[in-house]
């Protein structure tokens, strides 16, 4: 349906797919800055729809890590927190400061290291949510709180925000070789 409106605006003199091309490849430029979202920092925007994966570095003798994140007009809201240290508790925190999830809580899983398949005898864990639903927008917050690291090490965390609004990318007329395998659409 949508090439064949493409098709019936080209012979009626429009050129409507020559700009749905340069939109098209604007949206997959965006899409592959976008697409790169593991990073480590102070507070970070979140997309939505899409996981992202946040590090922090655990130095020797450190005993909490915080990961802070911007939310905005979200849906919902799932964490997953691989803790490689043990006796670890986990602390989910909304803009006003409140503790919105935490260890214990039924909505909380955790998942030790020692049950995780291959391997056995690993340290730490992973916390992983329930989805919180329509989370307030602004700073959130994700505190783990553990005893003196040992050694040096890494907590990765994983954010899952839901929004009802859905973005989808096709593209047409692009010549690289991963786009060749997309069919070609109009945007209307």
């Amino acid at each position: 349906m949508m090439m064949s409106r493409c098709f019936t605006l080209k012979n009626q003199g429009h050129n409507s797919c020559a700009f749905a091309t340069v939109v098209n490849r604007f949206v997959v430029f965006l899409g592959l800055i976008l697409s790169s979202t593991t990073v480590t920092a102070e507070s970070v925007p979140v997309a939505v729809n899409m996981p992202v994966t946040l590090i922090e570095e655990v130095k020797v003798n450190d005993t909490e890590t915080e990961f802070s994140f911007l939310i905005e007009g979200a849906d919902g809201l799932k964490t997953e927190a691989v803790t490689p240290l043990d006796g670890a508790t986990f602390q989910l925190i909304d803009p006003t400061g409140a503790v919105v999830l935490e260890s214990g809580d039924a909505e909380v899983s955790f998942v030790s290291g020692e049950d995780i398949q291959p391997g056995s005898n690993l340290p730490g864990g992973i916390f992983s949510t329930e989805e919180v639903a329509s989370p307030q927008s602004g700073v959130w917050k994700i505190k783990l709180i553990y005893t003196e690291a040992p050694v040096d090490t890494v907590i990765v965390t994983t954010l899952f925000v839901r929004s009802k609004w859905q973005v989808g990318v096709a593209s047409t007329g692009i010549t690289t070789w991963w786009e060749k395998r997309l069919p070609p659409v109009c945007w209307f």
